[in-house]
């Protein structure tokens, strides 16, 4: 005899038996057929009040969170298991910072962050967040972290003042130096409160970035009326294109190491995450006046020394060691970017001894003017690509 079960809170009760002997079927039509058919509509009536019971039992009964092995051997119970895991939502960097600003994952400890990724937290929840291909700079406290920028470009670099007048045109310019392999320029755009929209324009820095090459802004700026010369530069800095700032901060700044550390964050302040750097005299053990260790804190995405050895008799490969050294005397931590000028008369066997020793960020002063064919004649022989 066949019978059903059905499983129960408490056990198992039989709910229907069918077919007299093992599987045979009952004659159509016999008392025998006749009687298993009120057997079997009667056990139906006993499985449908048992499965109703069922159901309400299982209503009815506290929720069981655990699973056991036999739970997990079925699809319903594999399913049911996954369900019972509780997941714990990850938890945002910016919880673990100091403030609104732009850490780098290593400034955010305890978080798990990828140390090579950017984050602009505000009110302790990430607004964004950068991957950095070259790596996230850590700054001093209170100074913003940012990405920082390439280790090489493609070519050494080269800086330009005024087209038009003290070099040819941006787009004469930008085709000569895609042809001799320059990486990067720095191109003149501002003076203290004034941001030089014409020079500085989108428009001329497309034609070096449209060439794959880089686009850097240098203002000259003085201390005093630090707000004012804070909103050019930043202004500067975000022109569509650019990859950031180099201040160019000379004589004027001894004594004002107050204003170059406002004129600093304020500028990060207003284009954070933005690349800023700083030139000043490249013998820096001749000019300890200046305040080098406060650029270098607060605008030390780079130091670019003006290292005019052509005037020092050092030589090429002597001035850049002595910048070197000079930095290190101080404390400077910035990476070196050094620059050789072409107005000198040296050789161009000299200027690429010194871009061997200053490396693939190594740049010179500056574009020849319209006319000067021999120091474009030089620049012509110079070693641009790197490695």
């Amino acid at each position: 005899m066949r019978c059903g079960w059905l499983a129960l809170a408490g056990g198992l009760a039989v709910v229907g038996c069918g077919g007299a002997s093992g599987d045979e079927p009952l004659a159509a039509g016999s008392e025998a057929d006749a009687g298993e058919r009120d057997v079997a509509a009667a056990d139906a009536t006993v499985a449908d009040d048992a499965r109703a019971d069922a159901v309400d039992a299982a209503a009815d009964a506290p929720l069981d969170v655990s699973s056991d092995a036999s739970d997990a051997d079925s699809p319903d119970g594999a399913a049911d298991a996954v369900a019972d895991v509780a997941v714990e939502p990850p938890v945002d960097p910016c919880v673990h910072e100091h403030g609104d600003g732009w850490y780098c994952g290593a400034s955010l400890p305890g978080s798990g962050a990828d140390p090579d990724t950017l984050f602009h937290c505000v009110g302790d929840a990430t607004a964004s967040a950068t991957a950095c291909a070259s790596g996230c700079l850590v700054k001093p406290p209170g100074v913003p972290d940012v990405c920082a920028p390439a280790a090489a470009a493609r070519g050494k670099g080269v800086w330009v003042w005024m087209f038009g007048s003290s070099a040819p045109s941006a787009a004469e310019v930008a085709a000569s130096c895609a042809q001799l392999g320059v990486g990067f320029v720095l191109i003149k755009s501002g003076e203290d409160d004034a941001a030089y929209r014409t020079n500085f324009s989108a428009a001329n820095v497309a034609e070096f970035t449209s060439r794959g090459i880089e686009v850097y802004g240098w203002p000259y700026v003085r201390p005093g009326n630090v707000a004012a010369k804070i909103q050019a530069a930043v202004e500067q800095i975000n022109v569509p294109g650019v990859t950031g700032l180099v201040i160019d901060a000379e004589g004027e700044f001894v004594a004002h190491d107050a204003d170059a550390v406002a004129l600093c964050d304020g500028i990060r302040a207003g284009a954070p995450g933005k690349f800023l750097g700083y030139t000043t005299f490249g013998w820096v053990a001749y000019h300890t006046d200046f305040p080098y260790q406060a650029f270098d804190a607060h605008c030390g995405d780079a130091f670019l020394p003006q290292t005019y050895w052509d005037e020092w008799t050092t030589g090429p490969v002597g001035g850049y060691q002595k910048a070197v050294d000079g930095a290190a005397q101080l404390g400077l931590t910035a990476p070196i970017w050094a620059i050789q000028d072409d107005y000198g008369g040296a050789s161009a066997a000299d200027m690429n001894a010194f871009f061997a020793a200053a490396g693939p960020r190594a740049s010179v002063w500056r574009w020849p003017s319209p006319g000067d064919t021999q120091i474009a004649a030089r620049l012509a022989q110079l070693d641009w690509a790197n490695p």
